[in-house]
């Protein structure tokens, strides 16, 4: 299921954002009452956020996110949620002084991309990372993240607003299918996250939400599958990780119970010709699903262990 959407309340630290605008900062902690925690219960659309501008760094460039660094609790928590590993590379936009960055190169083995248009916050994660000895697995980019390449990157780290997240959003849903997107803090807005957990319970602001998406496999479309010896008409559609459409045979037609798509991990619920609920458990290749169920795997219902599905347009 998807998880429920918790949206994060209190004071948040909040680092800048490489883009040439106005500074903004987070606001200070809410004073929280017993109406308001309920209000705050719900998510937040990101139009109702107003950020406040800060006044710049003199000669700096204009920034639309305060500086702050991530803690170092937090930034670990991101790599571990995001399964970071010596075959990755790191992208974090906006990057600081390379809090997060340097902590995948030094911690995970991977290599990093830091991303920063302040040239002197890039500078000092230039040193930062030579202090640690990973100046070799890291490339600083100093310029604006909205005009970087990240195409390189299977992982992207994020500590912006939720509306910069929104901007970024249909160039991260471009990325290849099952690139992790984890952010510090704030929401994709629709496209809600494949986990989330809290960390940081013991800052004097409060713990710190964390949200891991996976970039979804593009699924939408007209699709044959084969199973059971009955050929189905399947015709798809997709809002983010949520598929929906029709299986027409010869003798029938049905809805799909569920459909879920997780980087290219897809699952299809429907009832076959002959009335049985079953499970279609596969991974994404181009025009292709294929079968992949984890050996030993308790699967309810039960999966069809044998089928073809196959595009066969949009």
């Amino acid at each position: 299921m998807l998880p429920m959407h918790i949206w994060p309340f209190g004071a948040y630290q909040r680092r800048r954002l490489s883009r040439p605008w106005g500074r903004r900062a987070a606001t200070g902690r809410l004073a929280l009452s017993a109406l308001m925690l309920l209000a705050l219960a719900a998510p937040v659309p990101a139009h109702a956020q107003s950020p406040v501008t800060q006044p710049q760094r003199p000669g700096g460039p204009r920034l639309d996110v305060d500086f702050e660094a991530t803690p170092a609790v937090v930034a670990r928590a991101m790599l571990d949620l995001a399964r970071v590993g010596p075959g990755d590379v790191v992208m974090d936009l906006g990057c600081g002084e390379g809090d997060i960055a340097n902590a995948a190169a030094k911690l995970k083995g991977a290599r990093s991309i830091c991303v920063e248009l302040d040239p002197q916050r890039i500078a000092k994660a230039r040193e930062n990372a030579a202090r640690l000895g990973v100046a070799d697995k890291v490339t600083f980019l100093e310029g604006d993240l909205f005009a970087a390449d990240l195409a390189p990157a299977s992982v992207i780290t994020l500590f912006l607003w939720d509306t910069l997240n929104l901007r970024l959003r249909p160039r991260l849903l471009e990325l290849a299918p099952g690139t992790r997107i984890v952010s510090h803090g704030h929401n994709m807005g629709a496209w809600r996250p494949d986990r989330s957990e809290w960390h940081n319970h013991r800052s004097k602001d409060g713990p710190s939400a964390i949200y891991l998406w996976y970039v979804p496999a593009r699924l939408a479309g007209s699709w044959t599958l084969h199973l059971d010896g009955e050929r189905y008409a399947l015709r798809l559609s997709q809002s983010y990780q949520t598929l929906a459409g029709t299986a027409t045979s010869a003798k029938s037609v049905t809805r799909l119970r569920a459909g879920r798509v997780e980087g290219t991990a897809v699952v299809l619920d429907l009832v076959t010709q002959g009335g049985r609920l079953v499970r279609i458990a596969g991974r994404a290749e181009g025009d292709r699903i294929v079968p992949d169920v984890p050996a030993g795997a308790a699967v309810r219902p039960p999966a069809a262990a044998h089928f073809e599905l196959v595009r066969e347009g949009p």
